[in-house]
């Protein structure tokens, strides 16, 4: 066909020539280099996407992370927040007996779980959503704190998730009330360190969340 179209143009004719068709063999020829144009395309559209697949996978998880619980103290009233801030006011136990029952029957009303269990740091529990044991407590005691005014629990929870509660319970004659609670994914040692766990962002005390 190239010969054709320079011995056509060299006698000053414009090519290809009214009513010329091409055959079938040249048709072919040309619908392949249009497929294969076509293809090529294609499979830089596919490499483009794969290469841009781990950047968009890590952009998802990235939008994702901060749904978890990691925010910030927005829940906790001046007074109350006050009172966690000074620690040497709270005298600590780790014991579930030093806890009063009113208190406990207190947390467990609000927490809807009729059998609302805690066990002592280092006994068996039921961490997992895999019962091993049936009858463990679904969360354990890491530690209590008790002041004039309140009883601060902090007590790891099982199941699917694993994670950690401070509940503060002001306590009153006849009418104890849950004032704030939060979750986080660590533990805190020790009632001293309440002040700068407020501080951290590893914390919510979102009423969204079980306890």
């Amino acid at each position: 066909m190239e010969s054709e179209r320079r011995t056509w143009s060299s006698r000053g004719r414009s090519w290809p020539p009214t009513g010329w068709k091409p055959t079938r063999g040249r048709r072919l020829a040309r619908s392949f280099v249009v497929n294969r144009h076509e293809a090529d395309c294609l499979e830089g559209r596919t490499n483009a996407f794969v290469r841009t697949l781990p950047l968009a996978i890590t952009l998802v998880l990235a939008l994702a992370l901060p749904l978890d619980i990691r925010s910030e103290v927005t829940h906790l009233s001046v007074s109350a927040r006050s009172a966690l801030e000074h620690p040497d006011g709270f005298t600590q136990v780790n014991r579930v007996e030093s806890i009063p029952k009113d208190v406990l029957r207190t947390v467990a009303e609000a927490s809807h779980d009729p059998k609302f269990r805690l066990a002592d740091p280092g006994q068996d529990w039921q961490e997992t959503d895999v019962v091993v044991k049936p009858g463990l407590p679904r969360r354990r005691l890491v530690f209590a704190a008790s002041s004039p005014q309140y009883w601060l629990l902090h007590y790891e929870r099982g199941g699917i998730g694993h994670d950690y509660h401070l509940v503060l319970v002001q306590v009153q004659p006849g009418a104890n009330r849950i004032v704030w609670r939060a979750v986080m994914f660590r533990a805190i040692a020790s009632h001293g360190d309440i002040p700068s766990a407020l501080g951290s962002k590893d914390i919510s005390d979102d009423p969204k969340f079980l306890f």
